[in-house]
């Protein structure tokens, strides 16, 4: 209901818009569609933004606290007998597997798996945000810092 009239007021301006008082009724809501777009883009920005940046803070405590958790539980053990005891994981390859899925930091596992999704999320939405901003002709930047024409 309201999109129709939203859209019988666009059809009333653009029938107008011939008319002196038409046309800056036309300019006035246009202007106000834009700037209201343009809030919403930069509210998108801050956002997303924001999210990476807590992202990338929190990746290195994220992987050094797997780094730490992996040592302390013998994951790390369990790796090295890959490489250096060959018959010994032939032989007791069921112990083996059901140790290393025992001492498995999943929690961190997961932690960092969150936070790697979070950047590449935001960063893809900050590109989208961007690339629609390019389309529309936006221009982010405040007024007295815009390039004169």
């Amino acid at each position: 209901m309201a999109y129709d009239s939203y859209k019988k007021l666009i059809n009333s301006v653009e029938m107008k818009a011939t008319s002196e008082k038409g046309d800056h009724v036309y300019f006035t809501v246009s202007s106000r569609i834009q700037r209201a777009r343009l809030a919403q883009f930069r509210a998108k920005l801050v956002i997303y933004f924001t999210l990476i940046i807590g992202a990338i803070a929190s990746f290195k405590p994220a992987l050094n606290f797997l780094v730490n958790s992996g040592s302390q539980s013998g994951f790390f053990e369990y790796l090295s007998l890959f490489a250096y005891g060959g018959a010994s994981i032939i032989v007791a390859w069921e112990d083996l597997l059901l140790s290393i899925a025992a001492s498995l930091p999943l929690s961190e596992i997961a932690g960092l798996i969150t936070i790697v999704f979070v950047f590449v999320y935001s960063t893809y939405h900050i590109i989208s945000v961007l690339r629609n901003l390019s389309l529309y002709g936006e221009n982010l930047a405040p007024k007295h810092m815009r390039a004169k024409n």
